[in-house]
């Protein structure tokens, strides 16, 4: 018995470890995505020439990885009681980092969001203040309100995918990220057996909430600056279709591969974040930016790569890690 508690304690501080190394992963696939899409005007303000769009990506790099660690690093702050016994291998629950270095972390990862949405200028600033009261307003109540809590995630990805600024270029992209993490969300959370439990009340709130916000993403912008879009933009969506197929094939595969519920819940947020390059790929794919699109794909397999390697430093089978 506890040997077999020993072994599940590893999986799951490891399956913790990989799905926030894949939820970064996703975070900035979908910063990167929105400006690389988003014209050279509103991708970089202050030149406004194409050529500084490598400039752009480095910004949107730096906002995604910034905020994701400042979400991370405030969930574990918030939540260190509650880790000492659900996660005891993580900094704070185990005590190798104390409340004063991780508020400092997240202050650090704060101003580096910061920095990055300054060189990318214009609306960028104001929606990365919106985010982080985004990720302070989740992880200090909405997420103990499944009504609100699981429309955040939607919430914060359409949003870091409009970083360039309103309107967005592509408002079918943000919807669809919206969409695919509200639902992942809550499927997530009842797999997990998180507490509180969805009640019913609680989902038919989340699909009222979900159509709004889908009338909000979708109506306002397409009525106010991309009418010329016609019917090449039906066209441009096979490819973004063809991905989300996939990622329902793998989830799909993820459940019926797992030993259980919790696990499989983390199997699928990990395949998620990973399948963020996939997509990124198929929509960049869509504008005919196909440098990009490759540059995603080869992204991903090096994330990939990077990430076996971690699971197997995560592994207590030394002979296993000496081999790979």
């Amino acid at each position: 018995m506890a040997c077999a508690a020993a072994v599940d304690d590893l999986d799951r501080r490891r399956g913790g470890t990989l799905a926030r190394a894949s939820v970064a992963w996703g975070l900035t696939c979908i910063a990167v995505l929105g400006v690389v899409l988003a014209p050279g005007e509103a991708a970089v303000e202050t030149a406004r020439l194409d050529s500084d769009r490598p400039l752009a990506v480095i910004a949107a790099v730096l906002v995604a990885l910034g905020l994701g660690l400042h979400g991370m690093v405030l969930n574990d702050l918030l939540d260190m009681r509650r880790d000492q016994t659900l996660h005891p291998g993580r900094a704070l629950s185990s005590g190798r980092a104390g409340p004063a270095q991780a508020v400092l972390v997240a202050t650090a990862s704060l101003i580096l969001a910061m920095l990055g949405a300054g060189m990318l200028g214009g609306q960028s600033v104001l929606i990365v203040v919106a985010l982080a009261a985004g990720l302070l307003f989740h992880n200090a109540m909405a997420r103990f309100i499944p009504a609100i809590g699981l429309l955040v995630p939607g919430l914060l990805a359409a949003g870091l995918s409009m970083l360039p600024g309103w309107p967005p270029s592509a408002p079918w992209l943000s919807w669809s990220l919206f969409t695919i993490c509200v639902a992942l969300s809550l499927l997530t959370h009842v797999l997990g057996n998180k507490r509180p439990r969805p009640s019913p009340r609680a989902v038919t709130g989340l699909v009222a909430e979900w159509v709004v916000v889908s009338l909000l993403l979708l109506a306002l912008p397409l009525s106010a600056s991309l009418q010329d879009e016609g019917s090449g933009q039906q066209v441009s969506l096979l490819w973004p279709g063809i991905a989300v197929v996939l990622l329902v094939g793998l989830l799909l595969q993820r459940f019926r591969n797992s030993r259980n519920l919790a696990r499989a819940a983390d199997r699928m947020l990990r395949t998620t974040g990973v399948w963020m390059g996939l997509y990124a790929a198929a929509w960049c794919q869509a504008f005919g930016e196909t440098g990009w699109a490759i540059g995603f794909l080869v992204a991903t397999g090096l994330f990939l790569l990077a990430l076996a390697g971690l699971r197997e430093l995560l592994s207590d089978d030394r002979g296993v890690v000496g081999w790979q």
